[in-house]
């Protein structure tokens, strides 16, 4: 049984040296996505051999065994690397030998076949082609002598003489034309290259990339939607009437860093101003507010061990400018979220409810018919005296505690300020239930608000 190997001829179109060509092979495979290792780390190894003065280096590599069809398909894409002509050449059993050229696209450019291979291949065998392979032929040389080795290679015996032979004819090492990976030590004319494949450079985190991975992920599944386009708002609708937004601004800070707020809003259908086309930061101060407020309201001032530090701390994240630092700082404004916002936003889930939490907290939105929520609750009147009550009690309790800010003067101004603004508060609603002409206006004044925002949740593809 005769020998079976492949091997690749790399035409050294510059004529580099052995270290010039190593160099310039490593820094091509490199820009391929491959870097050198160590063999037994390595992904993919090749084993050149050089030759003195010779216009080709071989190439070969123990994966190849005896299957040529990894050798045709890395003799193509080493030709396009290096951007020029690779000759693929397999010989099976020492009886027959495939010459197959690539040219610098990465192409197979041409094929021929040498020796007995009657019992390989079908009897119409291609003819090399003159156009293909003078360009290689020695200085000397001629394309006549070429074609006779070729045609009178089916009288050797081994096929290993005939590419001998024609080795020199093409300006390859007679020797080299026969290497193979078998039984191969490094010298000063074999070097061994192992590689792996380059670890992808990791892509710059953002910290609105960071907040839709990690906050989508969470929010998803509770029936959260992030909005069309580019602002980072998630979404929820609860009973047609109340929506809840989960959002995130970016802070000012120091080079090298990052910092950011976690924000909530809890708005009706009837909410005659929609900023989501708008980015956070140009909605935040008039519209929503952030995660450290939201705990403010969960857990007052009038309570004793209220922890003015974790205030703080929560009132902004901030993280270097690195892609573990952000998503772990992001990891950690979901968990405080989760404890704090979300619980409290979850149990604003219809317009009474939110109409007390704007009493409470935004009573702007509401005087200023930024909500036009007046009409849609009967019971105004209760919870607005609910809130004097409420507020009494809690102003009260931060005087005891002595609270910055508050004292037992401001306390009694307080008491008489309420006499007169709780009462005039239920006035004004009374007067656009009981007139015609108010409730006329800011009836259609609700509606008006109603279609917009259903228009606008529409685009952002938020649907009822």
């Amino acid at each position: 049984m005769g020998n079976f190997f492949t091997l690749t001829q790399i035409y050294n179109t510059k004529q580099l040296d052995r270290e010039q060509f190593i160099s310039f092979f490593c820094d091509e495979m490199k820009k391929n996505g491959y870097v050198t290792s160590n063999s037994d780390e390595s992904e993919v190894s090749y084993i050149l051999r050089f030759s003195d003065e010779c216009k080709w280096v071989t190439l070969t590599s123990e994966s190849y065994e005896q299957n040529n069809q990894l050798s045709q398909s890395d003799t193509g894409k080493i030709a396009k690397m290096l951007k020029t002509v690779c000759i693929s050449i397999t010989v099976i059993g020492s009886d027959c030998a495939t010459l197959d050229l690539y040219d610098k696209s990465g192409k197979k450019k041409d094929s021929l076949i040498m020796g007995r291979a009657d019992d390989y291949f079908e009897d119409d065998l291609p003819q090399p082609s003159m156009k293909a392979w003078k360009p290689f032929l020695a200085e000397g040389r001629s394309w006549e002598q070429f074609c006779d080795i070729v045609q009178e290679s089916t009288s050797y015996t081994f096929i290993e003489d005939g590419l001998s032979e024609l080795a020199p004819i093409i300006g390859m090492d007679d020797s080299n034309i026969l290497f193979s990976a078998e039984d191969t030590n490094e010298d000063e004319q074999t070097v061994f290259l192992y590689f792996n494949k380059a670890a992808a450079k990791e892509k710059k985190l953002t910290l609105k990339a960071a907040f839709i991975k990690v906050f989508g992920d969470a929010l998803e599944p509770l029936g959260y939607k992030k909005v069309k386009g580019a602002n980072p708002y998630f979404v929820r609708v609860i009973g047609d009437e109340i929506i809840h937004v989960i959002t995130f601004v970016t802070n000012s800070t120091a080079p090298g860093y990052k910092a950011f707020e976690i924000c909530g809003d809890v708005r009706s259908i009837y909410a005659s101003d929609n900023y989501f086309s708008k980015k956070p930061e140009d909605a935040y101060k008039e519209s929503y507010f952030d995660l450290s407020n939201f705990r403010v309201y969960s857990y007052r001032l009038h309570h004793e061990d209220y922890d003015y530090d974790y205030q703080r701390e929560i009132s902004r994240f901030l993280c270097k400018d690195d892609n573990a630092s952000i998503m772990s700082k992001m990891y950690e404004a979901l968990d405080t979220s989760q404890k704090i916002l979300l619980p409290f936003i979850d149990s604003i889930n219809n317009i009474d409810e939110l109409y007390k939490y704007l009493l409470q907290y935004h009573p702007s939105a509401l005087d200023n018919r930024k909500e036009l929520l007046h009409l849609k609750v009967d019971k105004y009147a209760e919870y607005i005296n609910n809130l004097n009550i409420i507020s009494k009690e809690i102003y009260r309790k931060c005087v005891e505690l002595h609270r910055e800010g508050y004292t037992k003067e401001k306390f009694e101004k307080m008491l008489d300020r309420a006499k007169v603004v709780y009462p005039n508060w239920i006035n004004d609603v009374s007067k656009i239930w009981k007139m015609p002409e108010l409730y006329t206006e800011y009836k259609k004044e609700e509606e008006d608000a109603k279609e917009e925002t259903i228009i606008a949740l529409k685009e952002c593809g938020i649907r009822l």
